[in-house]
């Protein structure tokens, strides 16, 4: 199924927000992660998509994974959640 949850801007330390950050939970194993900025572009498999925004190392992108799930989870815990009924 489709992992993605929703979109957010990102606001990092240096001034710098990041519009369309994508929170993607994929339910059958856990996993979590933030997407960011990207194209899609058409190859003989389908569609697939070319990073706009990268990290010059694994590390980094370890870090930035960790901060950014952090903010999602900080945020998700500080707004109620939709029951999806009406008042």
């Amino acid at each position: 199924g489709d992992s993605l949850q929703g979109f957010f801007i990102l606001h990092l330390p240096s001034g710098m927000a990041l519009h369309e950050a994508a929170y993607h939970h994929h339910g059958s194993n856990g996993r979590r992660w933030i997407s960011l900025a990207a194209r899609p572009y058409e190859s003989k498999g389908g569609k697939q998509w070319e990073q706009l925004i990268s990290f010059d190392s694994e590390d980094a992108k370890k870090k930035f994974q960790i901060l950014a799930l952090a903010a999602v989870d900080k945020l998700l815990a500080s707004v109620p959640l939709e029951t999806g009924g009406a008042d």
